[in-house]
């Protein structure tokens, strides 16, 4: 018990909605959007149906309100490092989860289906159950961070240490330090990596991009220095669609919007990407 009084975030979850309910009217609203960036982005697709069903609960009735999902810079994919470390992202968040005591927190339907529910810390595991209208915005190749990670220690999460690996120093300098110019510097092998983690992403994006029933949609960038691309300006594009227009015309016209971009660095508009 002193786990779940220490980290008390699913608590506060569901005082903040309770609030919204009971001072604020939610309940009655027509459309609510859930939303946030990075680890926010990550809690967006953790949280989305719990948060959508607490709200519905509050409504006249469950078709009476709108609820939808935007989650932004969210997926952190379960994959090793590139410095031989192993899986240090399984490690950190499974670690993470047992302290936490998070499994009552996570959706149940991945609880119930996946063999291990620590998995259900992974946006990408948590994607596969969500049933509320959902839309991903994502940089496909912004990994710098978790796959520079050092061998797991007894030290808080994240760590302190962001700098890249000795060997990946000139092609993927630091975090979201990959560009068109240090791209030219990478080797063969590390080429093989970054589209090797660009295959992996896709498979971990494709109950959204794949499923041609589904009501969710997606912007999906080759811009690996995008991090939280809602605070992007407009003239990053993918085949002349912002991220902006792209979650517009998801949103308001309940069109299925799935734009995924060309390989890096095919895409001109990245930022590093751009003549000076």
């Amino acid at each position: 018990m002193l786990q779940h009084t220490r980290y008390a975030g699913s608590f506060n979850l569901d005082a903040v909605l309770a609030e919204l309910v009971a001072a604020h009217g939610v309940g009655g609203y027509e459309r609510v959007v859930v939303s946030g960036c990075s680890a926010g982005g990550m809690s967006c697709y953790l949280h989305c149906d719990r948060i959508a069903a607490t709200l519905r609960a509050a409504a006249p009735s469950a078709a009476a309100l709108d609820v939808r999902c935007i989650c932004d810079a969210g997926l952190f994919i379960d994959v090793p490092t590139v410095t031989g470390a192993g899986d240090v992202m399984r490690t950190r968040f499974y670690d993470v989860a047992d302290k936490m005591g998070a499994r009552d927190a996570l959706s149940p339907a991945c609880v119930d289906a996946e063999p291990d529910w620590r998995e259900c810390m992974f946006s990408e595991t948590s994607l596969k159950y969500i049933a509320t209208p959902t839309f991903a915005m994502n940089s496909m190749y912004n990994f710098g961070m978790w796959e520079m990670l050092p061998p797991p220690t007894n030290q808080s999460f994240p760590p302190s240490a962001t700098a890249a690996a000795a060997d990946w120093a000139e092609c993927w300098p630091s975090i979201s330090g990959l560009t068109a110019a240090t791209f030219a510097k990478c080797n063969a092998t590390q080429k093989a990596i970054i589209a090797g983690h660009l295959s992996d992403f896709k498979k971990a994006v494709a109950p959204i991009v794949d499923a041609p029933w589904s009501a969710h949609g997606a912007w999906l960038s080759a811009c690996p220095t995008m991090h939280c691309q809602s605070g992007f300006d407009p003239t990053v594009t993918i085949g002349g669609v912002s991220v902006g227009d792209a979650a517009a015309n998801w949103y308001f016209n309940r069109s299925t919007v799935r734009i995924v971009d060309v390989n890096f660095p095919g895409n001109p508009t990245c930022p590093g990407s751009r003549p000076k």
